[in-house]
């Protein structure tokens, strides 16, 4: 009796990109796979970063964030669309301005459904300090969430939640310095439901595009 012996269609070729750069494709299932530079912006402050992408009128549009892809590291924060031709490197991407008093951006998310909105922990140059603020567009304007720094701060204040630990678990199994908040999440269904997070502070929840908060962890366990 003759066995018939199925086997999976062999996965397409893919030319790796080159590192220290952001490349995107329009065609994941392309054969070889083939890939464009965006070029990586040239203010970033580290040699890696991370990217998320959200739409903006219609069109996916790339962010990139200069702290390494951890939220232990401080950062800035670039947009650049994938629409439209590419250029020298550092001119296909537009920074985030940030607030007054911020100096870089630890944790971070930018609303999947409208990349204008965009909610940071920044950290405050020489003071160590942090701030949380969100802004509906792209920067021009921001909205400080005064409510979840209270509520992480509360209700040990400064001696219980420390914004910048010298030693500290980090990624995996390392150790050092880490900054808090570690986590803001925007619901991709609905974003309006935001979460954030911190290690000294646990979780905590909105449903209403940030105005209040509520805790849904015991941050002493």
């Amino acid at each position: 009796r003759r066995r018939h012996h199925l086997e999976d269609p062999p996965p397409p070729a893919v030319t790796p990109p080159r590192t220290g750069d952001v490349y995107f494709t329009n065609n994941i299932t392309a054969n070889p796979i083939a890939w464009t530079s965006l070029n990586s912006p040239t203010a970033a402050t580290t040699g890696t970063g991370s990217v998320k992408v959200a739409n903006l009128s219609g069109f996916p549009n790339v962010f990139y964030h200069s702290g390494a892809g951890n939220p232990e590291n401080r950062g800035l924060i670039f947009r650049s669309t994938l629409v439209g031709t590419t250029a020298a490197p550092g001119t296909n991407w537009t920074p985030l301005t940030l607030p007054g008093g911020v100096g870089s951006v630890t944790a971070w998310d930018v609303d999947p459904n409208n990349g204008n909105r965009i909610v940071i922990a920044g950290i405050t140059p020489g003071l160590n300090t942090f701030q949380i603020h969100m802004t509906t567009d792209f920067g021009t304007s921001w909205n400080r969430l005064n409510n979840l720094e209270n509520a992480m701060l509360s209700p040990g204040g400064v001696a219980t939640f420390r914004p910048l630990y010298n030693q500290g678990p980090t990624r995996f199994t390392a150790f050092g310095t880490f900054w808090q908040p570690s986590l803001l999440k925007f619901n991709p269904l609905d974003s309006t439901t935001i979460i954030a997070g911190a290690m000294d502070a646990g979780v905590f929840l909105s449903l209403d595009d940030g105005a209040n908060w509520q805790s849904i962890s015991n941050a002493a366990l």
